[in-house]
């Protein structure tokens, strides 16, 4: 799916909602394997925390955010990942995907009414 940039903030993130779930199994399994990396080396959470692969992952993610919504504030990118990456992890822990559907749904209605109260005024 390819999200169009000439599209309005609020078409922008109903896409990425919809993308999200379009992958869902692609970036389940992706944070499952993170998941169980990080549990198995959870003695030396401190190391894997200043690990660069993983830094450099998430700053990917959050630049692909602050791109695809024009955020100039990288601080709203990271906790935007940190929610999507937070839904991930409670869909690994309940493997229910009408769940997973539903939270996504409803993180891209609060992305929405946020941005039209507070960014796009």
């Amino acid at each position: 799916m390819f999200i169009d940039k000439n599209q309005s903030i609020p078409n922008r993130i109903t896409a990425l909602g919809e993308l999200l779930l379009e992958k869902e199994e692609y970036v389940v399994k992706q944070a499952a394997i993170w998941d169980n990396f990080y549990q198995q080396q959870s003695a030396r959470k401190v190391e894997i925390n200043n690990n660069s692969v993983f830094q450099q992952a998430n700053r990917r993610y959050e630049r692909a955010i602050s791109e695809l919504l024009d955020l100039d504030d990288p601080k709203l990118a990271k906790f935007i990942w940190t929610l999507v990456d937070g839904i991930l992890n409670e869909h690994i822990s309940n493997n229910d995907s009408s769940s997973f559907a539903t939270q996504i749904e409803l993180l891209t209605q609060m992305l929405i009414a946020y941005f039209e109260k507070h960014i796009l005024v």
